[in-house]
């Protein structure tokens, strides 16, 4: 199975502090010592590193913050006698930065510092052509697109996208949605705030995460833009829940799971039980397969005791 990535690279730097005072320049504002501080990859990055995590049982993905992706870099894995190979295709070109100051123990978000900084100057016009050939040259059965609206999806990457004969799971912070209508197998990917501020629905399907992530409701759109069906998958929400790429991990979930069962009514709950072991995690979370096949089962566990309890009870 072949997966092409594509999609904005991010930094996600993390200062962490458990000692705070007033500041003595004004007297309403705290002053945070840091303690120690932490980069993550972020973004498509977060992507990848996931789905490394979750398509592998044994494959140690070595963080590389700023990598120069500009020729195709192939990596083969083996998972239980299946070769998949990785085609990273990905500019660096406007990466962002975002530094988030974390207070207390356990560790709270009191602060979010959003920053462009150019890691590496791009030809975007090289960078469409290397994708060019890469769709024309080798066998692709899957691609992902993490669109974070920061200049690595173009125009001309997307129109290279609608030759595609495969499915394309797309994560856009576009609302609009007509661009990416004539890419024949595209999956959309939004929470249900980008759901709402979507504009121009287009023949496909969607699946939108609600806002308290409680349901999944897996859309199928006809020529006109209405529901022909829905479909609801049940979710179970977590306390104190950290939602930093949460988005990312369930992206990954979906189509690492794709690459398995090509499924999906199966493919969803997997997705969701992978994003429900990253919200359990802190910083930007690396999510495996195990993890992922753990929180299934305790939520098979869970659901079997419901539906149990009442028959014990005499109910």
């Amino acid at each position: 199975m072949n997966i092409l990535l594509l999609g904005d690279a991010m930094v996600d730097e993390y200062l962490h502090s458990t000692k705070k005072r007033p500041s003595p320049e004004f007297s309403d504002i705290s002053a945070y010592e840091i303690e120690r501080t932490a980069t993550e990859c972020g973004g498509c990055l977060n992507v990848l590193k996931n789905l490394e995590g979750m398509i592998t049982l044994d494959y140690e993905w070595q963080h590389r913050i700023f990598p120069v992706l500009m020729t195709r870099a192939a990596k083969t894995i083996n998972y239980k006698q299946r070769v998949t190979d990785y085609y990273y295709v990905t500019p660096i070109a406007k990466d962002t930065k975002k530094v988030r100051l974390l207070y207390g123990d356990p560790p709270q978000q009191i602060l979010r510092i959003d920053h462009p900084c150019v890691i590496t100057e791009w030809n975007m016009e090289d960078y469409e052509q290397k994708l060019s050939e890469c769709l024309k040259k080798e066998q692709i059965d899957v691609a992902v697109v993490s669109d974070y609206q920061k200049g690595s999806i173009t125009p001309e990457i997307i129109k290279l996208l609608e030759t595609a004969k495969f499915p394309v799971f797309i994560d856009t912070k576009n609302p609009d949605l007509s661009i990416w209508k004539k890419i024949p197998k595209s999956i959309l990917k939004l929470n249900a705030t980008e759901y709402r501020n979507a504009r121009n629905l287009h023949v496909g399907r969607v699946i939108i995460r609600t806002d308290r992530e409680k349901e999944i409701t897996l859309l199928h759109l006809d020529k006109n833009g209405c529901f022909m069906s829905t479909k609801l998958f049940q979710t179970h929400p977590v306390e104190n829940a950290n939602p930093i790429g949460a988005g990312d991990v369930f992206l990954a979930g979906l189509v690492a799971e794709y690459t398995r069962t090509q499924d999906l009514n199966k493919i969803i709950p997997y997705a969701n039980a992978a994003a429900r072991v990253s919200v359990q995690k802190s910083g930007t979370p690396t999510v495996t397969h195990d993890e992922v096949i753990n929180e299934l089962e305790k939520l098979r566990s869970n659901s079997n005791a419901d539906r149990i309890r009442p028959q014990a009870m005499g109910i």
